[in-house]
């Protein structure tokens, strides 16, 4: 097609995504230990503005039957404390591989199924909300 044809003719453009969140971004992590004989968790969250520590929480949650769901719980109470807090940007994180992974993708795991929904649900209430891995690694 050469220019002369163009002109006039409307054309829709794919939406460029960027990983890189805005500058006024929040980072929080999340975490969860699980006790298999207590079916009991205890989750936790931290926020952070540029290095500094905002806000923390951590919560026991019972019958929870397995570390990855958890894992989950852990995010989603980070979700909701983020929003109490009127938080608009936030760069959420965890250790837990398989959890980041069904969030970011088509690839769903069936016990998380209704904690999957929620986190989607909780993160349409942010102008910008991302999810990545991040790898731990604890010298003893």
């Amino acid at each position: 097609m050469d220019a002369s044809s163009a002109i006039g003719e409307t054309r829709v453009l794919p939406r460029v995504m960027t990983n890189q969140p805005p500058p006024e971004t929040i980072y929080a992590s999340s975490d969860a230990a699980w006790r298999e004989d207590m079916n009991l968790a205890g989750t936790c969250w931290i926020f952070m503005n540029k290095g500094t520590i905002t806000d923390q929480g951590s919560k026991a949650v019972h019958h929870v039957p397995s570390p990855l769901i958890g894992e989950a719980l852990a995010l989603r109470s980070a979700l909701n404390h983020a929003i109490q807090l009127g938080i608009q940007n936030l760069a959420m994180r965890s250790d837990s591989l398989d959890l980041i992974n069904s969030i970011n993708s088509d690839k769903k795991i069936k016990e998380l199924h209704g904690i999957l929904q929620d986190v989607k649900t909780l993160s349409a209430r942010f102008n910008f909300v991302s999810f990545s891995h991040i790898f731990v690694v604890i010298i003893v």
